[in-house]
Parts: structure tokens; C-alpha cells; sequence
């Protein structure tokens, strides 16, 4: 299949090797953090997620621009080794009996703002190590599928882990999948020497993005409703669903607890992981388009979730629950490839960082809205009618692209480097895979 035909390439199999191991490390520690979080302050759990988001904020703001000046390799193998440190701390305080959820907010704000250093240095570093792809979007979708196997293995592996071993273990995984990730980058060796940057004002970096949307209306409805996408997606599924495994006491298939909140997660990552391969291997000739379907497909998954809480009999609303998350995956891929293809196509090369470092940031202001928003709403309204509101608005918000006024863009802008322009917006697919 063309979607792996660059792991034939030893330098990106194993920098995509190391990611897609840290990848599944970090779906344990997202995981066990939902959940402790969850056990820990009930609904006003949501207040972590705000916390994240202005971390990120801050990280995609300041952070990024920094990393640029600095050597790519040397840069990630010093983020691996810093995150690797801070997914010990909820070990260290469940140790310590000291375990609150200020103990998990310090660790994740960390690993946030340690993010927005790691991949910017591995967008720059990914036209080094490979050749151009034949085909850009099966280059987009292989390095995309990290996340989606991740999504697919983590809970799966999260919930037979817990079986064997205390939830807080899983912190102790997910170190450990971060420095066998570093140890990868430093094989990288020659294959990544250093290599001069060309220094930018920290203020021409600031405001490039900005700057590249102004005068393209449609491109400004797709970064708006990304963004709001985003925080119905965040209020709905990384909020809600655990949210409503815990206060509805949902169990099926002989699991409860976290498990059965294993299940669901591992049933939206299934899904991801199809969609993925459908989308890796067909070409999404309408990207505006294709960005309104995945919205809406995002959407409808998340509102069956909610439905199936709300209606369903006790005995069903797991395979409701499961069957919403899958059908709400479908989307996901969809929704971030297009989004990609529209950067790679409609802007210059040295538009693409700025973009990416802009997408990060509303990444970042979406989680925010959506913990402060959504302590509010779970706190007032019944969850499963929360979840539907919030699948309903993403609905909503990915139609709007299609009414927005249409970029006076004189034809596609070319580039030399099909995965160069990939490496420039990697960050940005990262951050928000949904």
C-alpha cells in the first residue's frame, strides 16, 4: 500500500517507530488522567481541561517561536527526557499519599508547553530525514495514523493493564515509552545533523499566521470552526464520556468502571483507525467539503453518544456509547487531512510554520472554552443531554464553512517538497487529531 511506502526509508521508520510507542504511551497517561481527574473532583474535572488548554495557549504562542532557533535534534530528545520526568509526578504523589488534582493539573500544563517545543523541531526535521513522498496526502495520513493506532491500542491496553497493576502505573508506561522515544531520535545520528536556522523576529513569528488569513474569508471560517469543533468535541467526548461511565455506573460485556471506559475509547480509535486507511489511500478532491462531512459525521457520533445515555436501557448503553464513539471517529481523519491539505495548498512554504503555530494556539483557546464551559453545563444539565447539545453544535459549525464567502485565490500554490510542506503543518495534525 502507498501509505507505508516511506517506512521503507530507515531514518523515518524509526522516528515514526519511537513516536507511534510515546503515541500509545500518551493515550495511557490521557486515560488515567480522565479518570483519576474524574474520581478526584467529579464535574469540576473540566477545570484540568481549561487548564491544559491555556498551557497549550501559551505553549503555541511562545514556545514554538523559541524552539525554531534551536537544534531540532537536540530539542527533542531534551523534550522527551523533560516529559518522560513529568509523567512520574502523579507516580511520586500517589506514593507519597499526596495525590489531588492539582497533582495532575502541574504535570499536564508541563507536558503541554514541553509539546509546543517537541514538534515544531520534528516538523523541521521530518524534509531531512526522507525523500519526497509520491503523494503528499498518504505521507499526511501515515504520520496522522500514529495518533489513530494510539487511539486504537492505548485503552484497550490501558484497561488489561489495570487489571494487573495500579492506574497510577500507568504514569510509569508512559515515562517509559518517552525515553525509548528519545533514544530513538539519538539513533537518528548523522542522519539529522545540526543545521543552521534562519533567526526571525520574535514578533514577525508572533503574528504570521494572522497576517497569511488576512483577505481569505473561507480559510477564517475553517481555522473558527476548527477551533469551536474542537470544543464540542472536547466537551462531549474527552469530558463527557467519562463523566457518564462514572455517574451512570455503566457496565456491559462483564466490565464496568474503567474498563468499560477502556471499551469506548478503544471503539473510537477503531474507527480512526479505519477512517485513516480509507483517507490515506482516496483522494479528497473538495477540501472544504470534506472538512464539513467529517464535522458532521464528528458530530452525529458524539450526539448518539448522548442519546444513547439519555434513552437506551442500562443493559445497552455501553454498545450505544461504543457505537457513537465509532461512528464519531469516522469523521476525525477527515476533518484534520482536509484541513492540512487546505495549508499545504492554498499558502506559500514560508506561510506554513505561522499557520501551524496559529492552529496549535486555537487548539489551545478551544480546550479552555470547553474545561470553563464545560464545569458550567455538566454542573447544570444532565450529562447525556450536554453530550447531545455539544454533538449537535459541532453539526453546526462544519456547515458553516460551505457558507462562507469563497478565498479570492488566483489557483493551487506549488511547492518542491511534498513532505516538506507535510513536516511544516505536522504540528498542527498533531495537537488536534479528533
Amino acid at each position: 500500500m502507498k501509505l507505508f511506502r516511506p517506512l521503507l526509508q530507515r531514518p523515518v521508520a524509526l522516528l515514526w517507530g519511537g513516536l507511534a510507542l510515546s503515541s500509545i504511551g500518551d493515550e495511557l497517561f490521557a486515560i488515567a488522567i480522565a479518570w483519576m481527574a474524574v474520581q478526584i473532583a467529579g464535574t469540576d474535572a473540566s477545570w484540568l481541561s481549561a487548564l491544559r488548554g491555556a498551557a497549550a495557549l501559551a505553549g503555541a504562542l511562545l514556545g514554538g517561536i523559541w524552539a525554531e532557533r534551536w537544534d531540532h535534534r537536540r530539542t527533542m530528545i531534551g523534550a522527551d527526557l523533560a516529559r518522560a520526568g513529568l509523567a512520574l509526578i502523579p507516580v511520586l504523589a500517589w506514593g507519597f499519599g499526596i495525590m489531588s488534582l492539582w497533582m495532575l493539573a502541574v504535570p499536564l500544563m508541563l507536558m503541554m508547553i514541553v509539546n509546543s517545543l517537541f514538534e515544531p523541531a520534528l516538523r523541521a526535521s521530518l524534509p531531512r530525514i526522507a525523500a519526497a513522498p509520491d503523494q503528499l496526502q498518504s505521507v499526511n495520513a501515515l504520520f496522522d495514523a500514529i495518533i489513530r493506532v494510539a487511539r486504537v491500542i492505548g485503552p484497550m491496553l490501558a484497561a488489561a493493564i489495570t487489571l494487573l497493576i495500579p492506574i497510577e502505573h500507568l504514569f510509569t508506561l508512559n515515562s517509559i515509552t518517552f525515553l525509548i522515544s528519545a533514544w530513538a531520535v539519538m539513533k537518528l545520528g548523522k542522519a539529522l545533523p545540526r543545521q543552521p536556522v534562519k533567526a526571525t523576529s520574535r514578533r514577525a513569528g508572533f503574528t504570521a499566521g494572522w497576517r497569511s488569513l488576512a483577505g481569505r474569508s473561507q480559510m477564517q471560517a475553517v481555522y473558527v470552526c476548527a477551533g469551536l469543533g474542537n470544543v464540542a468535541w472536547s466537551v462531549g467526548i474527552s469530558i463527557g464520556m467519562a463523566l457518564a461511565v462514572v455517574k451512570y455506573d455503566i457496565q456491559g460485556f462483564g466490565v464496568q468502571g474503567f474498563a468499560a471506559y477502556g471499551l469506548i475509547m478503544g471503539a473510537y480509535g477503531a474507527g480512526n483507525l479505519i477512517s485513516i486507511f480509507v483517507v490515506g489511500n482516496l483522494q479528497i478532491r473538495r477540501l472544504y467539503h470534506g472538512f464539513t462531512f467529517g464535522s458532521v459525521v464528528n458530530g452525529l457520533g458524539i450526539a448518539i453518544i448522548g442519546a444513547a445515555v439519555l434513552y437506551l436501557p442500562p443493559e445497552h448503553v455501553l454498545t450505544g456509547m461504543m457505537v457513537g464513539a465509532s461512528l464519531a471517529a469516522l469523521g476525525g481523519p477527515l476533518i484534520d487531512i482536509s484541513f492540512i491539505l487546505l495549508i499545504q495548498t492554498r499558502f506559500r512554504q514560508s506561510e506554513i510554520a505561522g499557520l501551524a503555530r496559529l492552529r496549535f494556539a486555537a487548539l489551545g483557546a478551544s480546550i479552555l472554552i470547553a474545561g470553563a464551559c464545560g464545569a458550567a453545563l455538566y454542573a447544570r444539565f444532565e450529562t447525556g443531554l450536554v453530550i447531545v447539545g455539544a454533538g449537535i453544535f459541532e453539526v453546526i459549525v462544519g456547515a458553516i464553512v460551505l457558507l462562507a464567502p469563497k478565498d479570492k485565490v488566483h489557483g493551487k500554490i506549488r511547492f518542491n517538497s511534498g513532505l516538506s510542506k507535510f513536516s511544516e503543518i505536522y504540528v498542527a495534525s498533531a495537537a488536534t487529531n479528533r
